[in-house]
C-alpha cells in the first residue's frame, strides 16, 4: 500500500475567497486535507464538506498550525500549503517524484531562503537570499530554510514536533533548524516559472511581522548543524 498524501492548510478570514481556487485542486490529489480555520467568527467550514477534509477551528494561531496533525501519520507524504498560492494539478505527483529521487530522505520545496553562516545576527533582515516559488529553477538546489507553504515531508524519516514551534509565524525558520539538527537536506526542486501561482494576499502578510530577534536566536542555536551539514551533504547526497 502506498503512503498517504496528506495536505495541511491554514486559512485566515481575509483570504477565504482564495479557497474556491485552492481546495478543489488539492482535493483531487489528496487522501486527506486538514483545513485549519484561524480566527473565523462564522462556521464557513460548512461550505466545504468532503470525506477527505478534516476541519480544525482556532481562535488564534500562527503559521506553525499547519504542523499540528503531523504526528498522526507514521507513514505519509505530508504537504504544508498556504492560502495565497494556487497549486498545479500535478503538484503532489511531481513533489513525490522529487522526494523519491533522494529515497525520501530529504524535504522538498519550491520556496525558501539561504543565510550567511558567517554572520551571527540579522540573518533574515540583512543577508537573506530568497528562492521564490514564482521563479524557474533549472536544477534541484539545496537550501537551508524551506518555505513551508510549498513543502513536502516523508514522515517516517523526519521528526516534527508541533510543540517545538514556540514563537508565532516562524514556521519556516523553526523547520529549517529542526531538519538541520536531524541532518536532513532541504531541496528546492527544478521547475518552470509560475508552476505555482501567487493568489491575492488581501494586504495580510506574515513576512515583516516576524520576530526577527527570535529568528536570529534560533538560527544561532542551530548554527553548527548548518555548518556541518554543508560538507556532510556534499559527501552523502552530492548536494
Amino acid at each position: 500500500m502506498s503512503a498517504l498524501r496528506v495536505f495541511s492548510l491554514a486559512s485566515i478570514p481575509e483570504r477565504y475567497a482564495n479557497l474556491a481556487h485552492i481546495i478543489p485542486v488539492i482535493l483531487a490529489q489528496a487522501d486527506v486535507l486538514h483545513i485549519h480555520w484561524v480566527g473565523y467568527k462564522t462556521p464557513v467550514s460548512d461550505a466545504w464538506q468532503d470525506p477527505k477534509i478534516m476541519h480544525h477551528h482556532w481562535s488564534k494561531a500562527g503559521s506553525q498550525i499547519k504542523f499540528q496533525p503531523y504526528s498522526r501519520y507514521p507513514e505519509a507524504y505530508f504537504f504544508t500549503i498556504d492560502d495565497d498560492i494556487l497549486y498545479p494539478p500535478n503538484y503532489a505527483e511531481k513533489m513525490i517524484a522529487a522526494m523519491q529521487q533522494y529515497k525520501n530522505k530529504v524535504v522538498c520545496c519550491l520556496h525558501g531562503n539561504n543565510i550567511n553562516l558567517v554572520k551571527r545576527s540579522q540573518f533574515y533582515t540583512k543577508d537573506r537570499k530568497n528562492i521564490n516559488f514564482k521563479n524557474a529553477l533549472g536544477a534541484n538546489r539545496r537550501i537551508l530554510i524551506p518555505g513551508t507553504g510549498t513543502t513536502c515531508f516523508y514522515t517516517p524519516h523526519m521528526k516534527i514536533n508541533f510543540q517545538d514551534y514556540v514563537e508565532y509565524n516562524m514556521s519556516d525558520v523553526y523547520t529549517g533548524c529542526f531538519l538541520a539538527k536531524q541532518h536532513i537536506p532541504v531541496v528546492a526542486i527544478q521547475r518552470e516559472a509560475m508552476w505555482l501561482k501567487p493568489l491575492n494576499e488581501f494586504e495580510v502578510r506574515i513576512f515583516g511581522n516576524n520576530p526577527h530577534h527570535a529568528i536570529d536566536k534560533i538560527i544561532n542555536q542551530h548554527r553548527w548543524y548548518f555548518v556541518f551539514n554543508r560538507y556532510w551533504f556534499k559527501l552523502r547526497y552530492r548536494l
